[in-house]
């Protein structure tokens, strides 16, 4: 019999901790999750899964990192968007076209192993818009992703399955990407907690692109204690003997239809400040930086595999191939602009929020191409200008969530992220 090796890595404490976070009585287990999955009608299983099969789920157990573990009981099961390599599966990136000309992956994301490291366990790989390039979680080949909760409405996308394995509590964590809102439209629509990372952070190797230079990654998760956890062990947050740390200042980008305040209290009550960040012609402008870089991904493909495209998502992509040089100049130009802007900002405020959508999630039928550019104009101050960004549910009901972007700054963002969770741990306890 093959002996293996059993690696105990420091960031395995955390695992009993992420299990844990879930509320009493929460069946959050990796047996849990194929039990569930096995339950669920074909239609909705092909909307939200892939067919791929984990590498994790063999019969003895054994992990491609050198991990040897028992079935993933001592881990919380995860779920990762199919833009993210993990060993013995093809990326689809919800196409059907890159399963017919990729090869199965050898390797896992770095952020895959990194999860692993710290106590998660891949179940599934998840659904979403095609080549991520979309909000709404629409998907013509393998069906669109409903909303865990509510009927004649949509998980929101491009990061759906994720969303939709969260708030249903089939895993704990659910990994996305995040271009031009992919993880904070479906956290606010699911009324989930969401974290968007920075442009560079894990998107460099094992995750297939949209727009290199404006993609992140991130995760959803269900409940705050579970966001802090793995926020906390992912990125290496916990600090020990800091000194006393001021007030974080915190003030709103645009004023959200609603109290704050009501939901999270002081410091939330916070000013409005003056901007130009929040405007149409800065998603106008994010619109056709982000179609250039799509364009150079797939430029190869879009003639002889047009076929294979979602129509929505080839149009999206070969449009930009029809922008000018002074189209694109402009672009860039209100890009430096917005920069500029957020840095005059974050030399006095520490957070800026600024609400995903004004209301809960719309019907199925008013989730259209205009919908989609208002929603960009307050997803796109964070998207143009490569920042973090926290998503916090704060709607009054299942029936009504609603999301709040945390907008933090460059450089300092996960100092500040981490004293943004120890704010709303106090308010907590």
């Amino acid at each position: 019999m093959e002996q293996r090796t059993v690696i105990h890595h420091p960031e395995m404490k955390y695992a009993a901790k992420i299990m844990q976070s879930r509320p009493l009585g929460s069946a959050v287990t990796v047996p849990a999750f194929k039990q569930r999955r096995r339950a669920m009608p074909a239609a909705l299983e092909r909307a939200v899964f892939t067919s791929e099969v984990s590498p994790y789920t063999a019969e003895d157990g054994h992990i491609n990192t050198g991990l040897a573990t028992s079935q993933g009981k001592d881990f919380a099961p995860c779920c990762f968007k199919d833009t993210f390599a993990i060993a013995g599966t093809i990326t689809g990136a919800g196409s059907t076209l890159l399963p017919r000309i990729q090869s199965v992956s050898k390797v896992n994301s770095p952020l895959v192993d990194v999860a692993i490291r710290c106590g998660l366990w891949p179940v599934a790989k998840t659904q979403m818009n095609e080549f991520a390039y979309g909000l709404d979680g629409r998907n013509p080949h393998f069906g669109d992703c409903p909303h865990p909760f509510l009927s004649n409405r949509l998980s929101g996308g491009s990061s759906s399955g994720s969303a939709w394995a969260v708030a249903q509590g089939m895993v704990s964590v659910g990994f996305g990407t995040d271009t031009g809102g992919s993880i904070r439209v479906p956290s606010a629509f699911c009324g989930l907690w969401g974290l968007r990372l920075v442009p560079g952070h894990w998107t460099k190797s094992g995750c297939f692109p949209l727009a290199p230079s404006f993609d992140t990654v991130g995760w959803m998760t269900a409940d705050f204690n579970t966001m802090a956890e793995v926020s906390t062990a992912l990125l290496g947050l916990e600090a020990a003997d800091r000194p006393v740390e001021p007030p974080l200042r915190i003030a709103n980008l645009s004023p959200p239809s609603g109290s704050v305040a009501e939901a999270f209290g002081e410091p939330f009550s916070a000013p409005n400040v003056s901007t130009e960040v929040v405007r149409a012609d800065l998603a106008t402008a994010f619109t056709v930086l982000q179609s250039c870089e799509a364009l150079e991904v797939h430029r190869a493909w879009l003639a002889p595999y047009r076929a294979e495209y979602d129509p929505v998502v080839w149009a999206r992509i070969s449009r930009a191939g029809q922008w000018t040089a002074s189209d694109i100049a402009a672009a860039r130009k209100l890009r430096l602009a917005a920069k500029e802007a957020f840095a005059k900002l974050f030399n006095q405020w520490d957070v800026l929020l600024l609400p995903v959508w004004e209301k809960g999630p719309p019907m199925i039928s008013g989730m259209d191409e205009h919908f989609r550019q208002r929603l960009l104009i307050n997803m796109a101050p964070a998207s143009i200008c490569g920042l973090a960004v926290l998503t916090i549910p704060w709607g009054t009901d299942r029936e009504n969530p609603l999301g709040l972007q945390c907008v933090l700054p460059p450089g300092r963002w996960p100092l500040v992220l981490r004293r943004l969770f120890k704010v709303m741990e106090a308010r907590a306890s």
